[in-house]
C-alpha cells in the first residue's frame, strides 16, 4: 500500500474538523460599478456645443450601399428574406456606427 492510500485510509476511521465559512468574506466585483477594480467605458460627448466637437461627415452613398447590402445578404440566403431588411436597417441606423466606416467598406465586407 502508498503512502497516499495509508493516509486516506487513516481519514476514514478520523473525525474530520467542521469546516466553516471563510472570516474573510468574498468580494464580488461587478464591472462598471465604482470600486470594482474595472473602468467604466468612456463616452466622447455628442457633436456640436458643449461636445468633443469632431463632426462626422456625412456618407451620401449609404442609402444606396444599404440596398445593395440587402440585396447580396438575400443572396446569400443567411438570413430569412422577411429578417433581412429590418437587421439591415438596424446595423446601419441604429447602431451609431460613424458614416466614415460605411464609407470605407464595401458592400461586400
Amino acid at each position: 500500500m502508498s503512502g497516499a492510500q495509508v493516509a486516506a485510509h487513516k481519514l476514514l476511521g478520523a473525525e474530520l474538523p467542521v469546516r466553516n465559512a471563510s472570516p474573510n468574506g468574498t468580494h464580488l466585483s461587478i464591472p462598471g460599478t465604482p470600486g470594482s477594480g474595472h473602468s467604466t467605458p468612456r463616452i466622447i460627448p455628442q457633436e456640436g456645443s458643449g461636445g468633443s466637437g469632431y463632426m462626422a461627415p456625412k456618407f451620401e452613398g449609404k442609402e444606396k450601399q444599404m440596398e445593395a447590402v440587402m440585396d447580396g445578404v438575400e443572396a446569400k440566403g443567411f438570413i430569412p428574406p422577411d429578417l433581412v431588411e429590418d437587421e439591415t436597417r438596424w446595423f446601419y441606423e441604429q447602431l451609431g456606427i460613424d458614416d466614415m466606416y460605411f464609407a470605407t467598406e464595401t458592400e461586400d465586407a
